[in-house]
């Protein structure tokens, strides 16, 4: 009983020290903005290993798997991921498709990927530097063949980078909120969205192609302010205007907020409850025309390492869950993750009950080995051929009295022999009850 004891601390302690920090695998949709059927062909994550992943969904006659981008710029460890697609136009490359990352390198600034995509094959990789350090959020978003940027700078603005310039747009947003930006089907508009500065509600700005507003109200409740950093993806429709907003709730089940007429409504019920989730873990979305087979897609990852999806047909069909990638975990050698607060108190509580259970096996040997010296039992602590057998096992006492053999010499006469006969005669001693 007590070697079992002693394994299960044994174990506890070297999988407390073993245990890691749930790793956020963060994932991007790339969808074209301006077509109609705009579901996304292109997802992007970053792999925990670091390495930033893209799985196409033109062909399955093509589908190699998920590729490793070729990027010549390595990725901050869970760095948030924005891209998009759109026809090339270079009439050259008829029905090839150009692709848009921007990602954080390891020293915090936005790096631009690009590739085209034809036949089946990445071709023509080329990274770039931006130069921008922003202090939270990554999002894009494709009007009329420019890309706008957005992301939280160090004053915790909301900025739009379009080329060279970059615009302060304000409001101020919570410190470390993530950023989501989304193109109506059938709009030019653009919808950025953002946890507001007091750290629980989702606010947002419209780009109405002259200035930007705030015209959707602000979602409250949304998060608490100890998790102002929780991932949360948007899509939109017009004419009327539709929204909808997805994140993982604080209970790991997939949550939706939907904008229409005006108002906010949480339309989460109904939704299927993907396993594996993780509350506030990044999350990606894109949208297409009702009628275009995806009418809406959200992607996630899992703790049995997948990359995941909740699809909907049509706005009043019933969503339903597919797998687009698995992956495994391997040890990433940077950065260095260090235990959280509640991992050291776990292994500090696991390392005391193990020294203190040593220590009363200890003391209680020396217990008993010295109650049996004081009987006149013994003082040994018998030997066994068990590992631990010389701190664990109970001591079995010996001495007077308990089975020990005694041999001695006398003289027998027995009828019929001869009466001067010498014999040994073994007497075995009882134990006294």
């Amino acid at each position: 009983m007590t070697l079992t004891v002693f394994l299960a601390l044994l174990v506890s302690l070297l999988s407390l020290a073993a245990a890691e920090d749930h790793v956020a695998v963060n994932i991007a949709a790339a969808y074209n903005s301006a077509a109609k059927d705009g579901w996304a062909r292109y997802v992007y994550w970053q792999h925990p290993n670091g390495k930033i992943m893209i799985q196409q969904r033109l062909s399955k006659a093509n589908d190699t798997g998920p590729q490793q981008i070729k990027s010549a710029t390595p990725a901050k460890a869970e760095s948030p991921l924005a891209a998009l697609y759109r026809p090339t136009a270079n009439p050259k490359y008829k029905g090839a498709h150009d692709l848009f990352l921007s990602y954080l390198d390891t020293a915090g600034q936005i790096v631009d990927c690009t590739c085209r995509y034809q036949n089946g094959e990445y071709l023509d990789w080329s990274t770039n530097s931006t130069g921008i350090t922003p202090a939270s959020g990554l999002a894009l978003a494709d009007v009329g063949g420019t890309r706008h940027r957005f992301y939280v700078d160090d004053k915790d603005f909301i900025v739009e980078n379009v080329g060279a310039k970059e615009s302060q747009l304000g409001p101020v947003a919570a410190k470390g909120s993530r950023v989501a930006a989304s193109v109506p089907v059938g709009s030019t508009d653009i919808h950025v969205f953002f946890v507001a500065k007091d750290e629980t509600s989702l606010a947002s700005l419209t780009f109405d192609g002259s200035q930007w507003v705030e015209s959707i109200t602000a979602i409250p409740n949304f998060t608490s302010k100890e998790k102002s950093d929780i991932g949360f993806a948007a899509v939109a429709w017009s004419d009327p205007l539709i929204v909808k907003i997805f994140h993982i709730s604080d209970d790991n089940t997939a949550s939706e907020w939907t904008f229409t007429d005006g108002s906010w409504t949480d339309t989460s019920k109904g939704m299927s409850n993907p396993q594996g989730t993780v509350k506030g873990d990044p999350v990606a979305a894109s949208r297409s025309v009702n009628g275009s087979g995806r009418y809406i897609e959200y992607f996630y990852s899992t703790t049995t390492h997948e990359i995941d999806y909740l699809a909907q047909l049509s706005p009043t069909s019933t969503p339903f869950q597919v797998k687009l990638a698995e992956f495994e975990v391997e040890t990433p050698a940077e950065p260095k993750r260090k235990l959280t607060n509640e991992a050291i108190i776990g292994l500090a509580l696991g390392l005391a009950t193990f020294v203190l259970a040593l220590l009363t096996l200890y003391y209680a040997r020396k217990a008993i080995v010295r109650s049996n010296a004081s009987q006149g039992l013994g003082g040994r602590w018998p030997k066994t051929k068990a590992v631990f057998g010389s701190i664990l096992r109970v001591p079995k006492p010996r001495g007077k009295g308990h089975g020990a053999g005694m041999v001695s010499s006398g003289s027998s006469t027995a009828p019929g022999g001869n009466g001067n006969a010498v014999g040994r005669t073994v007497v075995v001693a009882q134990a006294t009850p």
